[in-house]
């Protein structure tokens, strides 16, 4: 979807995606384990992961082509 609506700029959004991705592989699995600790049950760490993947979601659905681009 990056690449047909920001074909100028996809280099730089994926990579903002990519490092977002890495990031997010890299401490969802710490708060998960934080959160079980301090609840003794995983269902905050889900309803969380739920509310990100909602708002990416959001996020792809909001995206318009640059003004001056015909579709």
């Amino acid at each position: 979807m990056a690449s047909q609506l920001f074909p100028a700029r996809f280099g730089a959004i994926y990579g903002f995606l990519s490092v977002g991705n890495g990031i997010g592989g890299g401490v969802a699995p710490w708060f998960a384990g934080f959160v079980h600790d301090l609840t003794g049950s995983y269902r905050i760490a889900f309803l969380v992961a739920v509310g990100f993947c909602a708002v990416g979601a959001t996020c792809f659905w909001l995206a318009r082509p640059p003004r001056g681009r015909a579709a």
